[in-house]
């Protein structure tokens, strides 16, 4: 075989094993679907079972401004969304500490533990039988809500584990009304049948 020939064989044997790599990857899964954390969905007033606990949103408010304990709370050129939900520890002491607001259009609006005024939730770790009070508060506009759904894990990494993605239930017509609404109270978390 002369040179010409063998530098063309190479480089068909490279066109082919790129071929053959390309409809490898096609079909064969994403390797990070399967550490992707199991959603467990439901709306408001509906319990949701995730592997460490239960959790049900109860009520869900939005407004422009919040009072958010000390300091005193903050203004938004969009909406901030409230949401009141329990949670309930199943066999060792847990909490919710992360999560976002999905928009309908695929946006995201991130929220964490205690210390981010603009979106935080406030639960604190629960023991197994007592339920605490918590809320979730996430800042955004209000062509974000319509169709929006609430999503909670344990925590920021939540693979190979649940997480709640719960319907708000949130149409235009609510989503304007916040816009027009002056301020809100968020209460901060505490177990039930203590004061907040």
């Amino acid at each position: 075989m002369n040179r010409v020939s063998a530098r063309t064989v190479t480089w068909l044997l490279v066109l082919v094993a790129l071929a053959v790599t390309q409809v490898l990857q096609s079909h064969l899964p994403d390797p990070t679907s399967s550490s992707r954390p199991f959603d467990r969905t439901g709306k408001v007033g509906q319990t949701i079972a995730l592997r460490s606990g239960d959790l049900e949103v109860t009520t869900v408010r939005g407004a422009t401004s919040a009072v958010v304990g000390s300091p005193p709370g903050f203004r938004s050129p969009g909406v901030i969304v409230v949401a009141s939900f329990t949670w309930s520890a199943r066999t060792e002491r847990a909490t919710l500490s992360a999560g976002e607001l999905r928009a309908s259009s695929g946006r995201t609006y991130v929220v964490s533990a205690v210390g981010l005024d603009r979106g935080r939730i406030d639960c604190g770790a629960s023991s197994p039988g007592l339920v605490r009070q918590c809320t979730v508060l996430v800042e955004a506009p209000p062509d974000a809500l319509e169709g929006a759904t609430l999503v909670l894990s344990p925590t920021d990494d939540g693979r190979f584990d649940d997480e709640a993605v719960v319907d708000l239930g949130i149409d235009a017509a609510t989503a304007a009304r916040w816009a027009r609404t002056g301020a809100i109270t968020v209460p901060g978390g505490h177990y039930v049948g203590q004061a907040p």
